[in-house]
């Protein structure tokens, strides 16, 4: 791993298919990465990536002029052809391996999952779901316990995801996460520039109370 990983740092999820609008995701990025947004995750369930190539440049593009990391979802030949700085793999991949590539992350659900990433080569675990989200209704969160878990267990830096808001992001970052990503929370706000300058503020109150602490 050749890049330097944020710490804190908050993640921004273009979570593209849940609102397939190229447009839309553009200006809400614009916005995330002026609020002082430090990575986006280009995340694409159901429409061809081939079809999204001009999107995907155009975030690449945003990032590179703000010093912000960009990567793609499982796709290392997508993620090479935009020049993405990491390919993040979902849990299901760690049935095949993860490819090689520059800087890799996987999400996980798990302690077991965490301990496989890391041995497959992982740099970095995304751990979710923290509390209640709509991103997956239904589904039971995992808590701010997993993190301290994985933080326990692993030697990889671990950033939270799932429900988070200005108002708990800071119990993640107490629990020992690097950071947190959100999908929503910017996605879904009335203005996404601000919404990232209130997660921004969390995370600097935690750092500042951790350094304090020490």
């Amino acid at each position: 791993m050749n890049l330097s990983l944020p710490k804190p740092g908050l993640i921004f999820v273009i979570d593209y298919d849940r609102r397939a609008e190229s447009r839309f995701w553009q200006q809400t990025a614009d916005a995330a990465l002026k609020g002082g947004c430090d990575w986006l995750i280009f995340r694409v369930t159901e429409t061809p990536l081939d079809q999204l190539q001009g999107l995907a440049y155009d975030l690449r593009a945003m990032t590179q002029q703000r010093g912000a990391l960009f990567s793609v979802r499982n796709d290392v030949g997508f993620a090479a052809s935009v020049d993405a700085d990491s390919v993040h793999y979902s849990e299901d991949r760690l049935k095949t391996g993860l490819e090689p590539y520059r800087l890799r992350g996987c999400s996980v659900h798990s302690v077991q999952s965490g301990q496989i990433a890391e041995a497959s080569g992982a740099d970095y675990l995304l751990a979710g779901a923290m509390f209640e989200t709509s991103t997956h209704p239904g589904k039971s969160p995992h808590g701010v316990s997993l993190i301290t878990a994985l933080r326990e267990s692993t030697r990889l830096p671990v950033y939270a995801i799932g429900g988070l808001t200005p108002q708990n992001a800071g119990q993640v970052m107490w629990a020992g996460a690097w950071g947190i990503a959100v999908i929503s929370g910017i996605a879904d706000a009335a203005s996404p520039q601000h919404a990232v300058e209130q997660y921004k503020q969390t995370l600097l109150e935690s750092r500042l109370y951790e350094t304090a602490l020490h």
